[in-house]
């Protein structure tokens, strides 16, 4: 009987590190797959580019753990990729472009009047604006509702970015990524993408303050350097 229970505690032992090695292999495995999508054509468009680097989620379910480690990875993709340009009003009228904000640094934030965790972010985001007054930077707020909706919301509720209404379709048709809210995308002042995180923002804001000052301070980059090694 002793002989069985040490094969079985064997077994178990033998098919936990099969199970290891697999999640390993396959995260070289997309780390190498990583790095062949981000070998891109520059005379390519983002749609273009960001199909590419979007090939990592193919046949993917969504929610399954390896789905957010394959959209991790597509993310850092498009890493260092010029931003693909829009034009927004605010709910001030305020009238703003990519093209025309060249020169800024733009803090791009997507959110809904009902979405905890984007509200709960809030003034971690309130806080780096703060810290940010009167630079060359501009902190803009998409929120996937009308303006009356906004405007009722912000009667309660402090969040000191520039409002912009059905700011989803910048977020989904624009920049091709998926409905998920909180997103934030920070570019650089040569309009190219140097941050993308989906979900909350953690309290860790002096990483935030870090990349938000050195990109401030940088001078014209190559495209493809990624807000990692900043």
């Amino acid at each position: 009987m002793k002989f069985f229970k040490q094969i079985h505690s064997q077994s178990s032992e033998l098919v936990t590190i099969w199970k290891i090695n697999m999640k390993f292999k396959l995260l070289i495995f997309y780390s190498l797959k990583l790095m062949l999508l981000t070998n891109i054509s520059l005379g390519q468009t983002y749609s273009e580019q960001n199909k590419k680097c979007s090939e990592i989620l193919q046949d993917v379910p969504i929610g399954e753990s390896i789905f957010w480690e394959k959209l991790d990875l597509r993310n850092k993709c498009l890493l260092g990729l010029k931003a693909p340009n829009f034009s927004v009003k605010t709910l001030d009228k305020e009238l703003i472009d990519i093209d025309s904000s060249k020169g800024k640094v733009l803090v791009l934030n997507f959110w809904f009047t009902k979405c905890k965790p984007c509200i709960k972010e809030m003034p971690l985001l309130n806080k780096l604006k703060t810290s940010y007054k009167d630079k060359n930077i501009l902190f803009l707020s998409f929120a996937n509702e009308d303006s009356t909706k906004i405007s009722e919301f912000l009667k309660t509720t402090r969040f000191n970015f520039k409002h912009i209404p059905h700011g989803g379709t910048i977020l989904i048709d624009t920049f091709k990524l998926f409905s998920i809210w909180p997103t934030t995308i920070i570019i650089d002042k040569e309009g190219i993408i140097r941050f993308i995180k989906v979900g909350e923002l953690n309290d860790k804001i002096d990483f935030h303050k870090k990349l938000i000052t050195n990109l401030l301070r940088q001078k014209p980059l190559p495209s493809r350097v990624s807000s990692q090694s900043l």
